[in-house]
């Protein structure tokens, strides 16, 4: 899953991010998460990318860039406010951008207008009420990932010895090899880890997998790049610390796979770039 943090406040920013992921990781959501200190840069990245985020979170007083007004912003409205993120939100509709925007502010001036681009949904960060607000902003988090996730959802149909198991492409982690069968391990949908044995070659699994994000890392092994949070020469760290081993003919096409999923930075680094597109 992609998303997008746009917070013209680095400390907010960073706090946003760390925040989301940590949150993902805890529910095994495999998850590429982007910062923008700045409404053009995430602009530009959209313009520019192949692919879309699925969810973007907004500041309301996030400035939208340069060049980009409410004359600008794809809406003939008089009525139009004067908040900078509402004004980049709707830049956002109006470039082609079909995915959640959930807004977050400090106070609830802005709640109207948010709904008015669209928006799953508004929370409010910090103040008094920071540990409640806290609260709403996971609740709304984790609902919007789960709208993500059952928007056109793919299942896998595995044969087992003495049943079938209908299986969430999503929620797989990897798949191991042993005395003639394949283990699937995966989430259920509260969560827990399950496993389910089937008839079945690892070689299919590569081939039928290969356009859904997991890659041969062994012999033994196919795994789930999106569960991947640290790869090595040797091996793969998954979110919930499980270590899958990287065979030595298979090091340099895992290494450029998961450099690509991740922009060629680990997933620890999650980027705050200011203005200038550099590293703050």
């Amino acid at each position: 899953m992609q998303v997008a943090i746009c917070d013209g406040k680095t400390n907010e920013l960073s706090s946003l991010t760390g925040f989301v992921r940590q949150l993902f990781a805890s529910k095994r959501i495999p998850l590429t998460c982007y910062s923008f200190a700045d409404g053009a840069l995430l602009l530009e990245a959209l313009n520019n990318s192949g692919s879309k985020p699925d969810i973007i979170v907004l500041d309301v007083d996030v400035e939208p860039g340069k060049g980009v007004s409410a004359a600008h912003s794809g809406v003939d409205d008089p009525m139009l406010p004067e908040a900078p993120g509402i004004v980049l939100g709707h830049r956002l509709r109006a470039s082609g951008f079909s995915g959640i925007l959930v807004f977050v502010s400090r106070t609830t001036d802005q709640t109207l207008p948010a709904f008015d681009v669209g928006a799953f949904n508004y929370a409010l960060k910090g103040g008094e009420s920071q540990e409640s607000n806290r609260s709403r902003f996971e609740h709304i988090m984790l609902k919007a990932a789960a709208t993500v996730l059952k928007r056109g959802r793919r299942y896998l149909l595995l044969d087992g010895v003495d049943r079938r198991c209908n299986v969430a492409i999503d929620s797989i982690r990897y798949f191991e090899v042993g005395r003639r069968l394949v283990t699937c391990h995966y989430a259920d949908d509260d969560g827990a880890d399950q496993e389910f044995e089937f008839v079945s070659t690892l070689d299919k699994v590569e081939v039928k997998l290969a356009n859904f994000g997991f890659i041969r890392c062994h012999r033994a092994y196919v795994v789930n790049l999106g569960y991947v949070v640290r790869c090595s020469a040797s091996e793969l760290e998954l979110m919930d610390g499980t270590s899958i081993p990287v065979g030595r003919s298979k090091r340099e096409a895992v290494s450029q796979a998961f450099s690509q999923l991740t922009g060629g930075h680990p997933k620890e680094d999650l980027r705050v770039v200011g203005p200038d597109g550099r590293n703050v």
